[in-house]
């Protein structure tokens, strides 16, 4: 039996491809925020948000007010100043290392309120909002994954053709 050979060679990448990786990377990670801001926050808004996004049971006393004063039951809104918040602005991402950041300005102080337990010295409590605006589901989270991947592609791509070092 004669004995067979296996030839790999390895070739230096091109020059700023790791570079291309991470502007890609960064790139990517704008891109997705911005995606989820104008795509997904509004949806945290619908109906049908209640299930999909896993919102804690607002009591039936709760319920049965804002039916009464604001006439509507949609999720995480009471007066609608968060959800004109949340939507009303430009999206302003930052990026730093591998973190990106979204920042939404002139929330409403509601929508950080964990617990209202330990400043009312009893057991009331309310609902986490600010989970509940961010919560993404799988589906969400491989769509953002998609869009950074193919950034990093398409930069390592213009590398690759030299249109960019």
């Amino acid at each position: 039996m004669a004995k067979q050979f296996i030839s790999i060679q390895v070739t230096k990448p091109p020059r700023g491809l790791a570079k291309a990786a991470k502007r890609g990377l960064n790139i990517g990670m704008i891109k997705a925020l911005r995606w989820w801001h104008q795509s997904i926050a509004p949806k945290h808004f619908e109906p049908s948000a209640v299930s999909k996004y896993g919102y804690e049971k607002r009591t039936k006393r709760y319920m049965q007010r804002k039916a009464v004063q604001k006439h509507h039951q949609k999720p995480l809104v009471w007066t609608g100043a968060m959800r004109e918040a949340v939507l009303g602005q430009t999206s302003n991402v930052t990026v730093r290392g591998k973190r990106a950041t979204l920042r939404l300005e002139g929330l409403p102080d509601y929508a950080n309120i964990k617990s209202k337990a330990s400043k009312l010295g009893g057991s009331r409590r309310q609902p986490n909002k600010a989970r509940e605006l961010t919560f993404v589901t799988q589906p969400e989270v491989d769509e953002m994954m998609e869009r950074i991947l193919r950034e990093i592609q398409n930069q390592q791509q213009l590398v690759r053709a030299g249109k960019r070092a």
